[in-house]
Parts: C-alpha cells; structure tokens; sequence
C-alpha cells in the first residue's frame, strides 16, 4: 500500500481579498486611473488590454477575480505606481541569455551595468515575491514532518521582511540625495545601519506629524516582533535553531500588519498612496495553523486555528 500523504500544518487561505474588498479595491484602482463607472455600474464595465497578440477585452469581473487571487489588478496598479515620484521612475525587470549583451540600469543618479546572461530589476518587486514564495513554500513544506526544508524558508522569509523595509527606505535616500535634500536627520539616516533607528529618522525627514502614534501602532509592533525574530536567527544568537509552528504561523501573518501594513502607514505619513508591492503583501493570504492529533489508524483528528 503507497504512503499516505502526511497532512501539513500550516495551510493557506487561496484569496489575498474578499469578493467585496476585491470589489472596492478594484473600484478604487479604476477611479485612481481615471476609468469612470459606466451608467449601468461597474459590473458592466469592460476594458481592453492591449498584449503582443492583439487586443484582449477584460470584464469588470475578471478584474476582481484577479485583486482576490493577487491583491491587485497588476497591470492597472504598475501604470499608477510608474507616476510616483519615489519608486516611478525604477523598472520592473529585464533579463538576457546572451553572453554579447550588457544590461544598464540608471535612476536618480544611480548607475550600474551588468554582462550578461543576467538580469536586473526592482529590488522592491523581487523582496515582495521573495516574501510571497517563501511564506508560501514555508506551508507547503510543513507536510515534511522533519521540518527541516520549512525551517529553510521560514529563515528566508523573516530575512526578506527585513530587507524590502530597508530598500523602501533606501529608495527614499537615494531621490532625496539626488534632489539635493540635506537635514541633519537626514545625514544621520545615511550613516546609521540600524533599522529600528532608520524608521525613526525616515519619519523625522519624511513626515511633519507627531511620531507618537506610528511607534505606538499595531504595524510598528509587529515588525518589532519581525525583525527581532529575524535577528536572532539569522544572526545566530543561540546556538540551537528552535522553531515552533505554533510561533511560525503567527509570524507568517504579521507581515500582513508589520510589513505591508506599515510601509502603507509610513506613506500615509509622507502624504502619499500605497502601491501594488505593499499592498500585495498588506493582503497576503492568512495562514492556518492545523493542531493534528495522530491515531495509528491513520485517521488523524485536524482542529483549524484560523490565522489572524
């Protein structure tokens, strides 16, 4: 008789949006982008995309069957993020096999070249699908009762947590650097290399508000909880690697709040919309934990603890 296949203990939801915020979020795209509902609503709408193979018509209910699935309606979204005055300006992606080509990348005084075969793109776009691949992988591979191969990308998601609030931070310094800007927060910012202390400088230069509020946020909290957990694998403090599920789905949904959620904050602060990269992480599925009770019957009892 073949081996059962081992139930997993973490199990992601399939949808990024509700039917109804995917409704509202695409509604919201659409009127940013200038489309105006048509007589008979939006669910009559139909507009059309135009690909290598021709013209493509898209209903209005495919747009929102794409914000359920992703969390965005992608193409719509990278034509509003191209008109930021931030990240607008920086390319998605571009990549060659060929060994006679050289790929060149220039944006706010930022120059680099590279040979090929390579590639080159926005380190924000590839940090959100890094984040996206291992969180996912993360609960496919926690049918692996050794939990070795979870641990690897558990590992690898709380680095990329880290890393795509510092590059929108970066991002940040490098436009303000090239425009002239200087502040003594802003000098500061440029120097310092830890995180914690960089937020609170970003808000100093970017924002005029009270900080008060931000640093006392649920966002700001869970990406507290992110990084210190982060730091103390990855830095290797103890010297055992432990890891909890019970823990590891809590993590995989902060990114929700800590990560997404906060860089929206922090551009609410700057006075500016989000963007496709943090919402599609602000959205990312929620993660079940599943308490499995073993029986030598091999009919397991499966209680779901619904993430939050």
């Amino acid at each position: 008789m073949a081996d059962e296949k081992k139930p997993p203990f973490l199990v992601m939801h399939k949808y990024h949006l509700s039917p109804q915020l995917a409704r509202e979020a695409v509604s919201r795209t659409l009127t940013e982008a200038g489309v105006q509902s048509p007589k008979g609503g939006w669910d009559s709408l139909s507009i059309t995309w135009k690909d290598k193979d021709g013209q493509v018509p898209v209903s209005f209910r495919e747009l929102v069957e794409e914000a359920r699935q992703k969390g965005v309606v992608r193409r719509m979204q990278r034509f509003l993020d191209g008109k930021d005055s931030i990240f607008g300006g920086n390319m998605d992606e571009i990549a060659t096999p060929n060994w006679q080509l050289k790929l060149k990348s220039e944006y706010a005084g930022f120059t680099k070249e590279v040979e090929g075969p390579c590639r080159c793109a926005s380190v924000e776009i590839d940090l959100m699908t890094d984040i996206l691949h291992y969180r996912s992988e993360t609960c496919e591979l926690s049918d692996q009762h050794d939990f070795r191969l979870m641990s690897r990308a558990f590992r690898s998601y709380l680095s990329a947590c880290v890393s795509i609030v510092e590059a929108f931070i970066n991002c940040h310094i490098l436009i303000a650097e090239h425009d002239g800007f200087t502040s003594p927060e802003f000098e500061e910012l440029k120097k310092t290399t830890n995180t914690e202390k960089r937020v609170r400088l970003w808000y100093d230069f970017c924002c005029g508000d009270d900080p008060a509020p931000f640093f006392a946020s649920m966002e700001w909290c869970h990406f507290q909880e992110i990084r210190k957990k982060r730091n103390e694998i990855l830095h290797a403090l103890d010297p055992f690697g432990m890891y909890s599920l019970r823990e590891i789905h809590l993590y995989l949904n902060k990114v929700r709040t800590g990560v997404g959620g906060l860089m929206r904050k922090m551009r609410i602060a700057h006075g500016k919309r989000t963007l496709g990269f943090i919402e599609r992480l602000r959205t990312a599925p929620v993660v079940d934990l599943m308490k499995i009770i073993f029986k030598a019957d091999g009919k397991h009892e499966i209680k779901r603890i619904i993430g939050n």
